[in-house]
């Protein structure tokens, strides 16, 4: 097991949290990870429901909190100092000795969960994940909390099983943060998570997943009635990157996304009024960095609002940043480097992530590359997202499949090169 602990003592607070490397991709059967999530809530040996659990932790902290991503699953919590051994001791238990019951009741919770991002035929209809599905293979590619029929064919012992291979000493990291005595929470550590079984992390299913390798360029468009309006998702995939790149694709997100002044922002919102926002984002695999946004307009304003946001993407590359822009994109990432300071819960994620994707921790050195980021690099680095990088665009609403040919007709010309259309409408 690997411990991260920072005292912070001029927080009230102690901010506790358990990531385990087991995420989604490592699934057998699509959803296991993340129902695996909600059985540990159900009970220990010692608080053998989930009433029980869940009072002996209100008892002393926060409320008990937990996410799966595709990479991992962390369960948190926030105490105050003085409680901290009766909180490790008691996460212990409910990580290390966990009843998993009651899978037929979590089963009808996550499909309510997960019913908004599919119609009654169970057919997926959240763009996003339609354009990352057609992005990358095997579980990679599935949406974490899985899929109606998934989940419905989950058992407890695909659950056991994923446990018992996955949560073991050598893929779980302990951080604690915030007002805490750093010497006695390593002890209390010690001693509450001495028990965790070790385990061959070779049998996790530890394997590497690629981007489908079929189509370079795809618009995936499934016809669903969203009412008035349609959803649009663009994600490129840009292979792995060192730090520096990745100092500059999060400067290139701040760009095109990061407040009202934003240039997407500016120019589909408040110039245009084409949508009621826009969302520019980066994520992480451990194959790669990606590049995604997000939005929603009315299905007559489908190829315009696309056009519109090439030109976005492109207009980076002919008009570098410069002057009071990259002045403020610079002092916002400062702003957003005090809030990990500011804040434990953050300070964590930060150290979660950092550990996941093997970067360094050090929010000097993060600064400082920063710091060096010229803006020409931005520019440098659209132009392969938009000429190099595989890209998956795609398209939920009511749109006809003559519409949808006449949509990747237009992405081709943008792209100039041949951007091939999944149909995922009526017919299909």
């Amino acid at each position: 097991m690997d411990a991260w602990v920072l005292p912070q003592p001029h927080f009230s607070l102690c901010h506790i949290s358990a990531c385990f490397a087991a995420g989604s991709r490592y699934d057998r059967v699509n959803g296991t990870a993340h129902m695996l999530e909600h059985l540990i809530f159900r009970g220990t040996r010692r608080f053998p429901t989930m009433q029980a659990l869940s009072s002996a932790f209100e008892v002393l902290a926060s409320d008990f909190n937990a996410v799966t991503t595709r990479h991992s699953t962390t369960y948190e919590i926030d105490c105050l100092p003085e409680v901290v051994p009766q909180v490790l001791a008691l996460l212990a238990q409910a990580l290390c000795e966990p009843r998993l019951v009651g899978i037929a009741a979590e089963r009808d919770i996550v499909l309510e969960e997960i019913l908004s991002d599919f119609d009654d035929s169970g057919r997926l209809i959240n763009a996003e994940e339609l354009a990352w599905g057609h992005l990358f293979e095997g579980m990679l590619a599935l949406p974490v909390a899985g899929t109606p029929n998934s989940v419905a064919q989950l058992s407890k012992a695909d659950v056991v099983d994923f446990y018992q291979r996955n949560y073991v000493a050598q893929n779980l990291r302990m951080v604690v943060t915030g007002h805490c005595d750093g010497a006695g929470v390593i002890a209390e550590l010690s001693k509450a998570f001495g028990a965790i079984r070790d385990g061959d992390v070779s049998t996790c299913d530890r394997f590497a997943v690629t981007c489908s390798p079929v189509k370079r360029r795809e618009l995936i468009v499934r016809r669903h009635d969203l009412g008035p309006q349609v959803d649009i998702s663009f994600i490129a995939a840009l292979g792995r990157l060192d730090e520096e790149k990745l100092a500059i694709l999060e400067l290139l997100v701040r760009l095109i996304d990061d407040g009202l002044s934003s240039r997407a922002r500016r120019s589909l919102v408040s110039e245009q009024a084409l949508v009621y926002d826009v969302e520019a984002s980066l994520s992480e695999t451990l194959e790669g960095s990606t590049f995604s946004m997000r939005l929603s307009c009315r299905k007559t304003r489908v190829e315009r609002v696309i056009v519109e946001l090439f030109r976005v993407l492109s207009g980076v590359v002919d008009n570098i940043p410069c002057g009071e822009e990259w002045d403020k994109i610079r002092r916002r990432v400062d702003v957003d480097q005090a809030l990990f300071v500011d804040s434990p819960s953050s300070m964590a994620a930060w150290i979660h992530y950092c550990c996941l994707f093997g970067h360094s921790h050090d929010l000097s050195e993060r600064a400082a590359r920063f710091r060096q980021v010229k803006p020409q690099s931005l520019a440098d680095l659209m132009d392969d997202i938009l000429n190099q990088c595989r890209q998956r665009w795609a398209i939920v609403g009511l749109i006809s499949h003559s519409k949808a040919d006449k949509i990747a007709a237009k992405l081709s010309t943008l792209c100039a090169e041949e951007v091939t259309l999944t149909w995922l409408g009526d017919d299909e």
